[in-house]
C-alpha cells in the first residue's frame, strides 16, 4: 500500500542507455501507481545520482514510509 520511489536527477542523463532508461520507466511506474487509488505512493527526485547520499535518501525513505503508517 505504501511505495517510496526516489531517484537522482543525474541518473537518467548518464551515458549508459540502461540507467539512462530508468528516468522514463521510474516515471512510468508513479503514473500507473497514481491510477491506483488504494496506493499510497511518493515519487523523490533527489539531486545527484545513484552514489549521492545513500543513507540520506534512504532515511527519508523509511522516514515516509514509517509516517504513512500512521
Amino acid at each position: 500500500r505504501n511505495i517510496y520511489l526516489s531517484l537522482g536527477v543525474s541518473e537518467p542523463k548518464g551515458r549508459n542507455p540502461r540507467l539512462a532508461a530508468v528516468g522514463e520507466n521510474i516515471s512510468r511506474q508513479d503514473a500507473l501507481l497514481s491510477e491506483n487509488p488504494g496506493v499510497n505512493h511518493l515519487l523523490e527526485w533527489n539531486p545527484g545520482n545513484h552514489f549521492t547520499d545513500p543513507p540520506g535518501r534512504m532515511m527519508r525513505g523509511y522516514e515516509w514510509a514509517m509516517k504513512s503508517l500512521i
